[in-house]
Formats: C-alpha cells, structure tokens, sequence
C-alpha cells in the first residue's frame, strides 16, 4: 500500500500529538522542548522523501528505528 505525502504528513502529525500527549519522564517537561527535535525530524522525513525515498522506504526506516529504540539501542550511554 503506497501512502501519499499528505497522508505520510498527516500520520507524523497524529503520532506528535500523542506524543505531546503522554507525561514526559523528565520532571518539569512540558513537551514545549520537545518541539524543536519533532519538527527536525519531520524535515528530515520530508527531505528524504523529496530525495526520492518512497513511503514504504520511510515506514522501514522508522520501524527500524522503533526497533532499535525497543531494543535498547537508542538513548542509552556509549
């Protein structure tokens, strides 16, 4: 199933506010701070695709991800 950049866009946006939804683990967090690196991330997805990344390349990428960040490997000390 091919998804459309709208749709692609409009998925980032849902996940954002669920994001923004959920209590930060930081105390004092209000999510505000959080903005910045969700937006670079969204420039980032955009710019891949305008580079020619096709919606499935960008779902693997993001699943890939999520894995690592399940598995540990995202956000722990080096």
């Amino acid at each position: 199933m091919k998804i459309t950049k709208r749709r692609l866009r409009r998925i980032i946006k849902e996940e954002k506010a669920k994001l923004q939804e959920q209590p930060m683990p930081a105390p004092g967090t209000t999510g505000d701070e959080i903005q910045p690196s969700i937006d670079a991330i969204e420039e980032i997805l955009n710019g891949l695709y305008e580079d020619g990344l096709e919606n499935p390349d960008l779902i693997k990428l993001l699943e890939d991800i999520i894995g690592s960040i399940n598995a540990g490997f995202v956000g722990e000390p080096t």
